[in-house]
Order: structure tokens, then C-alpha cells, then sequence
């Protein structure tokens, strides 16, 4: 669907927004905001089409339109105090249209009689009566600023804008992206009545400088027409593609950020975004929508990071909308989702029931090791010192650490990325029996001890390498690798662990579901004995023991 163009109204704590055939409105009530789509017009008549009259009818709509978003909080009261409600709104409206006259209209032209001592040029007496008149319009908003209320109707306004920019610029529609747009547009009303006051300008050249009374009738009869020909030459110049004409709105654009414009705070624009999109047709993402797009197992794990809730909390209260805030997360998540592996994005990761820290450049953690934990955890028990190689984000070693809090245990990892990682995961889970230390293999424990070794070490050939689905090539190739028949680090480590065993010590290893025979016959010739092979749930080889005397 194509970019339609929208118009709006800034009101106190909310925004109206429209197009040809739609109004819609959203309102901030404390924390929360509500949004509705107020009616859809009928199709537009020829007289919204006719020149001259069309500003009238368009302006006309749009306000009783407007009016009507502020029947419902006065319906809700006794039939007194609704009819006080829409007096009071009567009075205000009055007023201002006064006040509006006044400063535009009488006060402009009885200061400019001041100079008729000084000035007979009859043009030059124009030019500073409309000077005057842009000169009190200017300080006319600046002193309305300083009401609380003014103040935030004109940051609402601001909102508005930034957010149809947004839209207009095809830009998804989040707070970080609307943020970025200025302030200003040029189909303000504020545009409107500087190009009001510009024709107003040139009528009144026109028809000279009459005495003071004539020239107050001739301004009020010229100020209506200025307004109807003003609409006209306000629609043209926004159509039109010229750049000096559009060099003339850009100059108007800049009035705004002087008069009726103020910088928004982000739940202000919040609120410009929820205005908008039922006139868009952009629906608030669900609980399904998020399901339905990233599948069942991933859907839920981002609604958790993003909602808080567990996953049976959410299945619990399905079906649900999603708030602005949450909505942008999700569409964060969604931008980077098919490039880089969720649990990178999320940064966290479920293991053995606990989280971790994850960070590109470190290995995934991957259910398939809890394998390898429960293993060598049921197998025995009165481990002392315990040796992880290869520790990656240091989940074995912290895990062993956590759940068999006797032993000392130490994570090495040749990756200074692993090691920073696994330091922080440490310190996050408190595993105080726990050290981890940078190096390659035996290198950094060389001379000691263990009764427990255990690795998870890169066990994939060239040719799978090769073959690998995206997410997994995201992963870090030295974590992943292991030689061409991807059996390097098994030799290497199992020709070096005599050495480092106790009698009676255990080796244990993770391994590719093809690669427990080799692994077995590399012990076999290393003196390796009860060894035994172990099946993950799917009834693939995973984790392979052995005792070295």
C-alpha cells in the first residue's frame, strides 16, 4: 500500500490523526494509553474538491470530528454536569477566537497608526502592520509556552509531526525511529497561517490605508478571504514540486519550531504512533503475531525476554496486545533475527537451569551438553579437582562447580573472548570453587592433577563445515572446527590426559553422533579402560567415559 497523506491535531495528553475517510484518536490516561478509530467518513462530496470553498469544508469536518472526541468523557456524567462541561467549551472557544482577533487583527493595525507620523509610504505602512502582526503572533505562542497546559499540547504537536514524518519516510514506526524526524511539517496549520498572513499582506497593499475606522472593517472583511485564499495557495505550494516554492514552506516550517512546536519526550511520541496506525491499518501486534512468525519454541522465548513472564504465564493470558514499548522490542528482535542467532540477540541463555551470558565470538550453549553433566555428575561422586578444556562461556565448568560445590574446579580456554565470558559468568553465579585460566589444552594447568577431565572440544570435519546452516556458521569457527576428519582435539587431548589424571581419574567427552567408535579406539591405545558410550535422547552416541589407572 502506498503512502497516504495524513494530517493531524495535537490535543492535551493525546493526538488525533486523519486521512481522506478515517479520524482516529490516542489519549495517555496515566500510564496507559488508549486508541480509537473514531469513525470512518463517507466517501468525500464535490465540495471537497471545489477550490475556494474546500478549505472551509475540510476545516469544518476536521473540527467537528475533533469535537466529538470529547463527547465521551462528558456523556459519562450527570446530565448537569455535562451540560457545564460543554458551556465551559463553549465559552474557551469563544474566548480564544477573541483573544486570537485581538492580538491578529485590532491590536496589529492600531500600532501601525502609530507610525503614520513618520511614514507616508502607503506600502511601507503595510509591510509594518504585517510585521507587527508576525511579531505578536511569534510573542503571542512564546507567552502561551509558559502554561504548563500550552506547553504540553505543543510537545503533543510535535509528536504528531515527527510521527507522520516517520510514516511518510516509509520508516518502521518505533520510538527510536520517530525520535529522529524534525519537528516541523509543512501541512501545519502554523504553515497555513503564515501563508494567511502573507495573502492578508498583499490584499491589504491592494486597498491603500484608509482612515482607522475603515481600515478595521476592510481588515475584518480581508481577514476571511485571506483565510479561504490562503487554504488555496497553502494546497497548491505543498503540491507542488518546484524548489522554490518548497525553499518558501521550509522558511514557513522554521515558524513552527519558534510558535507551535516543542520537543516530545519519548511516551509522547508513543502516543502519535498509537493515533496513527488504525488510520494506516496497522493493527498492535499479539501474542499470536509474535508466535506465528518466529515459530512456537523461539515466539516464546523472545515474549519471556521481552514481557518477563514465563511461558506458562503467557499461554495462561493468550490472546494479548502487545504494548508500544514491547511491540519495538520485538521489531528489534525481528530486525536482526534472521542474521544472527536469537540467543547472540538475547544475550542470555538457559542452562542446566540456570542463565548465562552469551556473546558472539563464545560458543552457544546447546542442551546436548547437559548430556555430558548429568553423565559424569551420576557416575561417581567425590570429585576433587575437576578439569574443563575448552570452556567456552564456562558453562561445564560452572555447572560442576555449582552442583558439586567440594570440588575445585578449573575452566581453560584458548579464546580470550571465552575467557572474558566465562570470568563474567563466574561472577554472576558466584561459583566461588570455580577459576578459569587462558591457555591452550594442558598448557595453563601444567603439572597438576585431576580427577575428573572433561571437554567439549570442536569435533566438526572439513565437509560438514562447509555444509552448516547459517546460524551456526555465526558461531565462532575455533570453537566449532576440529580438522579434517574433525577428530584433532580428541587425539590431542586423550594422548595428553594420562598425565594429568589420578589414578583412577575420569575422561569424559561430548562427541559428534558418529564419532564413538573412533574416540573409543583412541582411548583403547592410550590404556584407557571401562569405557563406556552413552546415548542422548534421540539415540545418538553423545558422551563417552573412560578411567585412566
Amino acid at each position: 500500500m502506498g503512502i497516504m497523506e495524513i494530517g493531524g491535531q495535537a490535543l492535551p495528553e493525546g493526538i488525533v490523526m486523519r486521512n481522506r475517510d478515517k479520524i482516529s484518536i490516542a489519549k495517555r490516561d496515566k500510564n496507559t494509553i488508549k486508541e480509537k478509530l473514531l469513525y470512518t467518513a463517507e466517501p468525500q462530496g464535490r465540495r471537497y474538491q471545489l477550490p475556494i470553498i474546500r478549505g472551509i469544508f475540510l476545516l469544518w469536518n476536521f473540527y467537528s470530528s475533533l469535537i466529538a472526541s470529547f463527547k465521551e468523557p462528558a456523556a459519562r456524567k450527570k446530565k448537569q454536569g455535562r451540560v457545564l462541561y460543554q458551556l465551559i467549551l463553549i465559552l474557551n472557544l469563544f474566548a480564544a477566537v477573541f483573544i486570537f482577533l485581538f492580538f491578529m487583527l485590532i491590536l496589529p493595525t492600531l500600532l501601525a497608526g502609530l507610525f503614520e507620523g513618520f511614514i507616508k509610504n502607503v506600502f511601507l505602512l503595510n509591510i509594518v502592520e504585517g510585521l507587527i502582526r508576525m511579531f505578536l503572533f511569534v510573542l503571542y505562542m512564546r507567552l502561551l509556552m509558559k502554561f504548563q497546559d500550552i506547553e504540553i499540547l505543543l510537545k503533543y504537536h510535535g509528536a504528531e509531526h515527527k510521527t507522520i514524518h516517520c510514516y511518510e519516510a516509509g520508516e518502521t514506526l518505533m520510538v527510536e525511529n520517530v525520535r529522529t524526524f524534525q519537528r516541523s511539517h509543512p501541512r501545519c496549520g502554523t504553515n497555513y497561517i503564515s501563508y494567511t498572513f502573507t495573502v492578508y499582506l498583499i490584499i491589504n497593499i491592494f486597498l491603500g490605508w484608509p482612515d482607522m475606522g475603515m481600515r478595521l472593517i476592510t481588515r475584518a472583511f480581508t481577514i476571511l478571504v485571506s483565510f479561504i485564499v490562503g487554504y488555496e495557495v497553502f494546497y497548491y505550494l505543498d503540491q507542488s514540486k518546484n524548489p522554490f516554492f518548497g525553499k518558501i514552506n521550509d522558511v514557513f516550517s522554521k515558524i513552527q519550531y519558534w510558535t507551535t512546536t516543542l520537543e516530545p519526550d519519548d511516551d509522547m511520541i508513543e502516543v502519535g504512533i498509537r493515533a496513527i496506525r488504525p488510520i494506516i491499518g496497522e493493527l498492535r501486534m499479539t501474542g499470536q503475531d509474535v508466535i506465528k512468525k518466529f515459530g512456537s519454541v523461539d515466539g516464546y522465548l523472545i515474549l519471556e525476554e521481552v514481557l518477563g513472564k514465563s511461558k506458562s504465564e503467557l499461554k495462561l493470558n493468550m490472546p494479548f496486545e502487545l504494548t508500544q514499548k514491547e511491540e519495538e522490542k520485538i521489531i528489534k528482535i525481528s530486525e536482526l533475527y534472521d542474521r544472527i542467532p536469537l540467543q547472540y540477540i538475547l544475550g542470555h541463555w538457559n542452562f542446566y537451569g540456570r542463565e548465562f551470558k552469551v556473546r558472539e565470538n563464545v560458543l552457544i550453549p546447546r542442551f546436548d551438553t547437559e548430556n555430558l553433566l548429568e553423565t559424569v555428575i551420576n557416575w561417581r561422586s567425590g570429585y576433587k579437582d575437576i578439569l574443563d578444556i575448552g570452556t567456552g562461556s564456562g558453562i561445564i565448568a560452572l555447572t560442576l562447580g555449582l552442583e558439586l560445590p567440594e570440588a575445585s574446579v578449573i575452566g581453560v580456554d584458548i579464546s580470550e573472548d571465552a575467557y572474558r565470558l566465562a570470568e563474567e559468568n563466574r561472577k554472576l553465579l558466584q561459583a566461588e570453587n570455580v577459576e578459569f585460566r587462558l591457555g591452550d589444552l594442558f598448557e595453563p594447568v601444567s603439572g597438576e592433577k585431576f580427577d575428573l577431565i572433561c571437554s567439549n572440544p570442536p569435533y566438526i570435519n572439513r565437509q560438514d563445515m562447509e555444509n552448516l546452516d547459517w546460524k551456526v556458521k555465526s558461531e565462532p569457527s575455533l570453537a566449532l572446527y576440529g580438522g579434517e576428519d574433525g577428530l584433532d582435539f580428541y587425539r590431542r587431548i586423550i594422548s595428553h590426559a594420562p598425565k594429568y589424571l589420578k589414578p583412577g581419574g575420569l575422561l569424559a567427552f561430548e562427541i559428534g553422533s558418529d564419532q564413538g567408535k573412533s574416540v573409543e579406539l583412541f582411548l583403547q591405545e592410550e590404556g584407557f579402560h571401562d569405557i563406556k558410550l552413552f546415548q542422548d535422547l534421540q539415540g545418538f552416541d553423545r558422551v563417552i567415559l573412560a578411567v585412566y589407572q
